[in-house]
């Protein structure tokens, strides 16, 4: 949908510059030009609005997903964690002992 929307903002462009270049009257060519150009725009700002939806519709899904399974190990960033049992922030499952509370929380292997 976003790559229609960026082609027709793209020929709204570019048949606004063909059509007030066609026109006799310099009114006219301003008026086609810079309609063209405000209607490109706003199809290219749609389709920015979509890309913008379809990001955060994204991560609202990855938190639910997380939110429904608190108690497994999840990934932040690029290191796997998992609460702390004392004051239930969230550690890296490397850690020896919590960076906040310094309980010591996960066994050696």
């Amino acid at each position: 949908m976003q790559t229609l929307l960026r082609v027709i903002g793209g020929l709204s462009i570019a048949g606004g510059v063909v059509i007030g270049l066609m026109a006799g009257s310099a009114p006219v060519i301003i008026g086609g030009v810079a309609g063209g150009f405000i209607a490109g725009a706003v199809y290219f700002a749609l389709a920015t609005v979509l890309d913008n939806q379809e990001a955060m519709a994204y991560a609202v899904k990855q938190l639910s997903m997380s939110a429904a399974n608190p108690g497994a190990g999840r990934f932040v960033g690029n290191a796997a964690q998992k609460k702390c049992a004392k004051c239930e922030r969230d550690v890296d499952v490397d850690y020896k002992s919590c960076p906040h509370c310094a309980h010591r929380i996960f066994a050696q292997a």
